[in-house]
This record gives C-alpha cells, structure tokens and sequence, in this order.
C-alpha cells in the first residue's frame, strides 16, 4: 500500500525541481528501490545507499546545510557510465532522471521530499522507483543580524524619547 501511494505521489510530482539547505542538519531515508542494476547515491564527496545493500529505513546523516545551499544529489549506476544529476542541464542526454515529491516534514520547521530516480538514459520505463530516498531538511537556529539589532535599537530609543517627550 506504501508502495502504490509513494508511486503515485512520484509520478505527479514535479521535474526540474531543487532541494536547498534551510540552515540546519539534513538526513536521508533509504526507502528501496527496483532497478536491475547496482547503483548509489552521491552528495558532493558523499556516496551512500547502495540500493542493493541498503534495507529501508536506512538513515543517514547528510551534516548540516546553510540556508539556501542547494543539495546537488546524483545517483550513479555501477554497473553502466552513467551518472545521473538532479539538474537535467548536467545530464548527458539532457533528460529529467529524477521527479521530486514534497512530504510530511516530522517538524513543521523542516521540508521533506522523496526523490524518486530513473536510471536509465533516453527512452526508458521513466517509472522513477529505480532508487528512492526521503530528504528532510531542518531549519537552522535563527540569529538576528547586526542590523536587526541596530534597528531595534533605534526602535527602543524612539519608545523612550516619545515617552519622555509626553511626559513634558
């Protein structure tokens, strides 16, 4: 039942689609995966998930992501040249591999997506349930800046002198 709701979910979600850092840590749940070839994921130096020596449920810490900082996730194919990139623009056949699907964040300060990938290039099955993983990104602690501080500051200043000057 998982499965037929996850593939449904994936299968409208969108392409072309990026997954950014909110300023906090980030994790990724292998959720499994049907694709006949071996194949991983890739994150920078990062590589993780083999999708037939990982269980479900498998999760993994991915560190922490400043605000904006996109993800560039990649899904290798072990067992063929390919590399596919969550930016189709980086694609050799310049084909969307990857349909990224928003979920129910544990927090609602964080974002969730599935990645559902493609792992075969040109004209395949696009069934996008070759190797697939949840992303849940957390928001960082928020810091007001300097200027944040100055204006409230000024602010406070106002508040004062305002009521001093009613006072007179």
């Amino acid at each position: 039942m998982k499965t037929i709701v996850l593939l449904a979910a994936l299968s409208s979600a969108a392409f072309g689609a990026a997954i950014y850092g909110l300023g906090g840590p980030a994790e990724a749940i292998f959720i499994g995966a049907s694709a006949s070839y071996d194949s991983h994921v890739r994150l920078g130096a990062l590589e993780f998930f083999p999708n037939h020596a990982t269980a479900p449920g498998t999760r993994l810490d991915l560190g922490t992501w400043g605000t904006g900082v996109p993800l560039p996730f990649e899904l290798v194919v072990d067992t063929k040249p390919w590399t596919w990139n969550i930016d189709p623009a980086l694609n050799a056949d310049g084909l969307e591999h990857v349909r990224i699907a928003a979920c129910a964040p544990p927090d609602p300060s964080a974002a969730c997506w599935v990645l559902g990938w493609e792992d075969w290039p040109g004209q395949s099955d696009f069934d996008y349930n070759d190797h697939v993983y949840r992303v849940v990104v957390e928001r960082g602690e928020v810091v007001p800046e300097p200027a944040a501080w100055l204006l409230i500051g000024v602010g406070l200043v106002a508040l004062v002198g305002m009521k001093m000057g009613w006072r007179r």
